[in-house]
């Protein structure tokens, strides 16, 4: 335990640094890496809020097929931390349409993120995407994509994670859709083996190390966080 505490605290010493040289990127870099070894939500809450501060600066994701996967797979293979929410939010571009290079390119997406490193905020972003499923990116052929994506939830979620493992009702969600009653047994099922490996890995997790002088160098982080805000925008 007190080599997790010394090696986050190490982590954090890191952004720090970084915050106080103007370099947020690299700031986000080690906190996340301090968060991998911590898994601390205070942590968590402090990546969210840069995240959400940087994420407005990283080129937006569009365009036809081609263009916009080659461009995206590029940006996910950098696996570069601040890119993570343009890429989850825009996986599914281009899937109002059928087709065999559709699927086949929305797959290589899912599995590019199914291989990102441990990362608190991959779980929340994937579920954005559970509670507004569309038509043609639901169908037959695209559930190789989404039982990736519930992979992804049961290997990274968290406590609010499985919170909405447990709530979610697909019979809602698809009950207007023509063949509603496939998608509601198919999503449903993979929710609920998601949810049971989820409770299983945290009721596992280690005791988390003690967090008091973490708490302390996070919460300085945090405040130099929002006096760059301010003066900064």
């Amino acid at each position: 335990m007190a080599k997790i505490a010394e090696q986050a605290s190490a982590l954090l010493a890191q952004a720090s640094a970084a915050l106080a040289d103007g370099d947020e990127d690299v700031a986000l870099e080690a906190l996340v890496a301090a968060w991998r070894v911590a898994r601390h939500d205070a942590i968590a809450a402090v990546i969210a809020r840069l995240s959400a501060r940087l994420e407005p600066h990283v080129a937006p994701l569009g365009g036809r097929l081609p263009e916009f996967h080659a461009a995206w797979m590029a940006m996910g293979r950098s696996g570069r931390a601040v890119y993570l929410p343009r890429l989850v939010g825009s996986v599914l571009h281009s899937t109002h349409r059928f087709g065999t290079a559709v699927v086949e390119a929305l797959l290589a997406r899912g599995e590019l993120l199914s291989a990102w490193p441990a990362d608190p905020r991959l779980a929340a972003l994937v579920v954005e995407h559970l509670r507004r499923p569309g038509y043609e990116s639901t169908s037959r052929s695209t559930l190789p994509f989404w039982r990736v994506l519930f992979a992804i939830l049961g290997a990274h979620g968290d406590a609010q994670t499985l919170a909405f493992l447990q709530d979610v009702r697909f019979a809602r969600t698809f009950r207007s859709f023509s063949d509603g009653k496939r998608r509601i047994a198919w999503f449903q099922q993979h929710a609920d083996e998601a949810r049971a490996e989820l409770a299983s890995r945290l009721g596992a997790r280690a005791p988390a190390p003690a967090r008091s002088a973490l708490d302390a160098t996070v919460a300085k982080i945090d405040k130099a966080l929002g006096a760059r805000a301010k003066s900064a925008p």
